[in-house]
């Protein structure tokens, strides 16, 4: 037998009514709503720290370091994912798992120094605003 839902006065005193009865007389939907709103949550917050982030200047065409993932290169550099795989190197079809992660994990497998791999983005980039790739 379902309980029906009863409003009380306004304000908080209705919220917390509403709250207890999910929980009482809904618990599998309650369930789902939370884990979708802390889904949605933890998305937005991600969203939001790199738009943090990258709206300071100062992190962007931010120098190579070896701790850098080749994500934040990219991003940093604006030089997009396709484009980034295809001056490291790589076949265009290479599997995401076989590529190297981290700068220091190139530049460990392909012998270069932070000065040479420093150039190469460089270059890249300037191939992107020069419009040789498209």
């Amino acid at each position: 037998m379902m309980a029906k839902f009863k409003s009380g006065a306004a304000g908080m005193s209705g919220v917390r009514e509403f709250i207890l009865f999910v929980w009482n007389e809904q618990k599998v939907v309650g369930a789902i709503v939370s884990a979708a709103v802390a889904v949605v949550a933890l998305f937005a917050f991600n969203f939001f720290s790199e738009l943090m982030f990258f709206s300071d200047p100062g992190n962007l065409n931010r120098p190579v370091e070896p701790w850098m993932s080749m994500r934040l290169v990219a991003q940093s550099w604006g030089v997009p994912k396709e484009n980034m795989i295809e001056a490291l190197g790589y076949p265009d079809d290479t599997p995401i798992d076989e590529l190297p992660r981290k700068v220091s994990e190139y530049l460990g497998e392909r012998g270069l120094t932070i000065a040479e791999f420093q150039a190469l983005i460089e270059q890249t980039q300037a191939k992107l605003r020069g419009g040789m790739w498209q």
